[in-house]
């Protein structure tokens, strides 16, 4: 075992540690079971934890994987239950604090990222103290204590460097993704496209979204980049498809608001003020049956890419999963580790790009348009007015910008970038009252 490293031992000075990112790892642990060990297992070690409990807790976890056992807490609970008075706890309340403070799975690696740079330092202040000690002493060859400082601080940055294990990466023949797109021509699905619903908006796309693809849909505050989400999802769920919808803006009842005036074409105003006349009230009641039946799964608990990409892998409903939407990018959480703004906006859109091709599902993000001083409304917006954009012209495949002038329906949908469409400008008429779009040639339902 490694020597622990105490605060006397350090010439006066409290050794490196973050005892929040330890609990947070050993939560994860407890949390997520088998998972959470395949990503950092074999990346620790029980003494790269600074507190004796801390320590004695990885031990369990190594120990009943070991065993053949899983992780959870209730097999932690009773392993722990015989030294608890050594460690000083009452296991109930400590593991449930444990599990309050768990680190998602998205955030895991980089956590444990730093508990091995806390755990590097303090045995480096280790040979530090030992080589002052050795080269106080006349007895000490200097060519042996450096060549057992370098040999030490050589096997100090291997571990820190060493990855975890990744998983096979699977590799496909040219043979067998041209069959598959000659199948699906065949059969008359290409390429599993979804359609928005709007035939304009479609033939500009290619056909309409793609399996695999990031869609940006960016606009000014007000201009209906929400409702509009709404009306493609409505789209997709009435012919065959479930989505879902994340919503970091809106509660689930406040989308399910617009969507009941969509649907019924009743005053979004009414809805909302609980104020619904006697003809309101009949539109309504005839659109809700459809409405209730169409699958559409709402959220507005999920924060970070990586437990929306948990929902998107764990959904096992019916119909599957045809769209996923986020609304929006802007309010999206980034790795806490992260701390310029730029980064943490470039690692989300980055996120979703990836989720979106190993879900195989096309994925639409809502963003903001940054605000520049004295903003010309009537200026059409361009890729580089999406907030904080940076890697966000690089990640997308689809780039859409509404605008519309003050107090006019008229609205353009700006399809600036198309990796496998073409660009152009569809045209939609947006009906304030009802927070609807329809195109100029009529929706196609």
């Amino acid at each position: 075992m490694r020597p622990i490293v105490k605060t006397a031992d350090l010439l006066g000075t409290i050794p490196p540690h973050s005892i929040e990112t330890e609990r947070a790892v050993l939560g994860c642990i407890l949390l997520e079971g088998a998972e959470a060990w395949s990503r950092i297992g074999v990346r620790l070690e029980t003494d790269d934890f600074y507190l004796h409990r801390h320590r004695e807790l990885w031990a369990t976890y190594r120990d009943l994987v070991a065993d053949g056992l899983s992780v959870d807490l209730v097999t932690t609970f009773n392993a722990l239950r015989q030294r608890a008075e050594d460690l000083g706890i009452v296991p109930a309340v400590w593991l449930a604090e444990l599990a309050e403070e768990a680190a998602t799975l998205g955030a895991l690696e980089s956590y444990t990222a730093i508990i091995l740079r806390d755990s590097a330092r303090r045995l480096m202040l280790v040979q530090a103290n030992d080589m002052l000690r050795r080269a106080s002493d006349a007895d000490d060859d200097p060519a042996e204590i450096a060549l057992s400082v370098a040999e030490a601080l050589g096997r100090i940055a291997a571990r820190t460097q060493r990855e975890a294990p990744k998983p096979p990466i699977d590799v496909h023949s040219l043979r067998e993704a041209v069959d598959e797109v000659v199948e699906r021509l065949e059969s008359g699905r290409p390429a599993g496209l979804v359609s928005t619903g709007y035939p304009g908006l479609d033939r500009g796309l290619g056909g309409g979204l793609a399996p695999g693809e990031l869609m940006f849909l960016g606009a000014r505050p007000g201009i209906g980049k929400t409702s509009l989400a709404l009306e493609i999802a409505r789209h997709v769920a009435r012919h065959g498809r479930a989505v879902l919808i994340v919503s970091r803006e809106m509660l689930n009842v406040a989308l399910a608001r617009r969507m009941m005036s969509q649907e019924a074409q009743v005053s979004a105003l009414s809805l909302r003020h609980g104020r619904l006349g006697d003809g309101e009230w009949v539109l309504l009641r005839s659109a809700l049956p459809a409405l209730r039946g169409l699958p559409i799964w709402l959220t507005d608990e999920a924060e970070r890419v990586e437990e929306i990409a948990r929902l998107v892998h764990g959904f096992d409903r019916t119909p599957p999963l045809g769209l996923v939407i986020v609304d929006y990018l802007q309010l999206v959480h980034a790795p806490r580790e992260i701390r310029e703004r730029r980064l943490q906006v470039d690692s989300i859109s980055q996120g979703l790009k990836a989720l979106a091709l190993k879900a195989h599902l096309p994925v639409l993000c809502l963003s903001s348009l940054a605000r520049t001083q004295g903003d010309d409304k009537a200026r059409r917006p361009t890729m580089s007015d999406l907030r904080e954009s940076g890697e966000l012209e690089h990640d997308a495949d689809v780039i859409l910008l509404l605008h519309r002038l003050p107090m006019k329906p008229e609205t353009e949908a700006i399809m600036a970038k198309v990796r496998d469409g073409a660009v152009g400008i569809a045209k939609l008429i947006f009906h304030s009252e009802t927070v609807r779009f329809t195109e100029e040639s009529d929706r196609a339902e």
